[in-house]
């Protein structure tokens, strides 16, 4: 007798799903108990195995389905699958740090699903326990300092660089950067889709990202660049070991953060870790155009910490 175990994703009864559809989607690949890992902006997350090995995977379902955020699980799909592509017509193995996507596609009509590898806890969830130590946050900054070039020379930026999209797995050795949901395409062909920010400072209130995370950048211009993601990354660092940053603050407009972090001075975030103070500097100081010096800033921070 073949049992059949139903999921209703969100409180929509017309996206009802077999247990035995997900084996039917993926060629009998992978199997799902529809036990649920978590919620995402735009997508729930399901426990799944790979049939043949017994791998645990996570699968995602997309669960927004009006409006232009329809198709942001195949969005997402589409700019993992253009990083890899583009790291081997680079002649790169793989991107360290960038999570594959395993299988996608439909898991029925109207529900569009993808798998992956399964991670461990977030940065986030390390940090909610205990400040992480300056070693623990190097080995977390330095993996995404070396994800992020690989993701910016694809022509990416990442866009919602923080402590929830960073997932920490093998006991704190490997480090991956996920929900690539606001990523965008910035160069095509080594040109700049995007024109030049005006040099008057203009605050603005829409930002693209995590108010508490993004770059003083966005605050006030609408692009979103290299030096950027850089930036929320060390914004990242110090939230890690420190457990807060000045302008986490409760009942603080969006524009009176950005003055604020126009205003904090990297002695202020770090305030006894030099490689930190210096890579955000460089970050900072770059111009609109400007590639990071991500091996840099990577060679400094494992000579200070000693790793």
């Amino acid at each position: 007798m073949f049992f059949f175990l139903t999921l209703i994703i969100g409180n929509n009864p017309s996206l009802l799903v077999s247990m035995p559809s997900l084996m039917a989607a993926t060629g009998h690949l992978y199997s799902s108990d529809w036990r649920k890992l978590g919620k995402g902006s735009f997508a729930d997350v399901y426990c799944a195995k790979e049939v043949a090995t017994g791998r645990l995977c996570a699968l995602k379902l997309d669960t927004v389905t009006k409006g232009n955020r329809q198709k942001l699980g195949q969005y997402e799909v589409r700019v993992l699958r253009q990083i890899y592509r583009s790291m081997s017509i680079r002649g790169g193995a793989g991107a360290c740090g960038i999570p594959p996507v395993l299988w996608a596609g439909h898991v029925k009509k109207d529900l569009f699903g993808y798998i992956m590898p399964r991670y461990g806890p977030t940065a986030d969830d390390l940090a909610k326990s205990h400040p992480l130590s300056e070693r623990e946050t190097a080995t977390i900054v330095t993996s995404v300092l070396g994800a992020l070039k690989a993701i910016h020379s694809s022509g990416i930026v990442h866009r919602d660089i923080k402590p929830q999209n960073i997932m920490i797995s093998n006991g704190g050795s490997k480090v991956v950067l996920g929900d690539f949901g606001l990523a965008k395409t910035f160069m095509r062909n080594g040109k700049f889709i995007d024109p030049r920010p005006s040099s008057q400072l203009q605050y603005r209130d829409q930002i693209t990202g995590t108010v508490r995370y993004c770059s003083e950048n966005q605050h006030v211009w609408q692009f979103h660049t290299m030096r950027d993601d850089v930036i929320s990354l060390f914004y990242t660092a110090s939230r890690l070991m420190s457990g807060r940053l000045p302008w986490q603050k409760s009942n603080i407009s969006k524009r009176r953060v950005g003055m604020i972090k126009l205003k904090t001075e990297p002695d202020a975030l770090f305030p006894s870790l030099g490689p930190y103070k210096r890579a955000l500097l460089h970050a900072r100081g770059l111009k609109f155009e400007e590639p990071p010096d991500y091996d840099g800033m990577i060679s400094a921070i494992e000579s200070g910490t000693g790793m």
